[in-house]
């Protein structure tokens, strides 16, 4: 793990030094950026500038292979060093879609989205615009900064075998088709706690499980039944197509480490004020008043 951590120390500083190099070419390029915002500022969607509002003339790519590149949403599976890319931090909800003569996506926290120049070998980004979520996962925040900065200067992209890898100076990113998945039932299903939200909508601040804890969640017949990564608890609910509530929930009393302690009480807490549900693939949020649950379904 310090291995790896050294790496990503190594990325961000390649992508640092690349910033403050001169353009060769004589153009200036401006790098895709967001900012974190701070304790006490509420994050917001960042606005499009009336003078930029137009969207830059994309090129259809004469290659056909390139057809496959449009209206696919690709999933990152490496980025880093040319010369090894790592496996990609925060896995999973990290994706690239092209389409309509932009390119848009999720870096794992933040959305994002920009014009496009796409050739049948260049790949031109204009300013990449993020809404600008606190992402409290330890790491998050500077992998996503050093990811926008790189996918910011892509230059050039190749598609082989179904992975695009997209080059940006010194980094590689590497994609990989994003499988659709049908959508899970609610009940009947395993379901495994994948962190919380506080807030709604693009003010919303995600936090992750607690490291080491698998805390569960499985709705059936009326009776719901999981476990906090500390204490078991079970109790009944009421569902009536996207609406659900909870109905008291019974708990066993074990002593809990802080963290975890801190993140019981978010799911206990969190349950009795669920009011709604929805379910993308293998991924279901448990929404209330001011904020919501995220669980996904559990692997063998």
């Amino acid at each position: 793990m310090k291995q790896q951590n050294k790496l990503w120390l190594l990325v961000i500083l390649l992508l640092g030094l690349a910033a403050c190099s001169p353009d060769s070419s004589g153009s200036e390029s401006v790098p895709a950026e967001t900012e974190e915002p701070s304790a006490t500022e509420a994050p917001t969607e960042t606005a499009v500038p009336d003078d930029e509002a137009e969207m830059a003339v994309t090129e259809e790519p004469a290659d056909p292979a390139a057809d496959s590149l449009w209206d696919t949403e690709w999933t990152l599976v490496g980025f880093g060093p040319n010369a090894e890319p790592l496996p990609a931090m925060f896995a999973g909800n990290l994706f690239l879609k092209i389409a309509d003569g932009a390119v848009k996506g999720n870096s794992g926290c933040n959305t994002f989205s920009g014009d496009l120049t796409l050739t049948a070998t260049g790949f031109s980004i204009g300013t990449l615009w993020s809404t600008v979520m606190a992402c409290l996962d330890e790491g998050r925040m500077d992998f996503e900064h050093a990811y926008f900065r790189a996918l910011g200067d892509v230059t050039t992209w190749t598609l082989s075998d179904d992975t695009l890898t997209l080059l940006s100076g010194d980094i590689r990113l590497v994609y990989e088709p994003r499988l659709p998945e049908p959508d899970a039932n609610l009940e009947e299903t395993d379901w495994v706690f994948n962190g919380s939200g506080s807030g709604t909508g693009d003010a919303a601040a995600v936090t992750s499980p607690v490291n080491g804890t698998t805390a569960t969640l499985r709705l059936a017949g009326g009776e719901v039944s999981g476990s906090t990564g500390c204490n078991l608890f079970s109790g009944s609910y009421t569902l009536e197509g996207q609406s659900l509530a909870f109905g008291k929930l019974l708990h066993t009393m074990k002593a809990c480490e802080e963290a975890v302690a801190g993140q019981e009480a978010i799911i206990l807490t969190g349950l009795q004020k669920v009011e709604s549900w929805e379910i993308d693939g293998n991924q279901l949020r448990l929404h209330y008043p001011d904020g919501f649950l995220m669980y996904v379904v559990a692997t063998e």
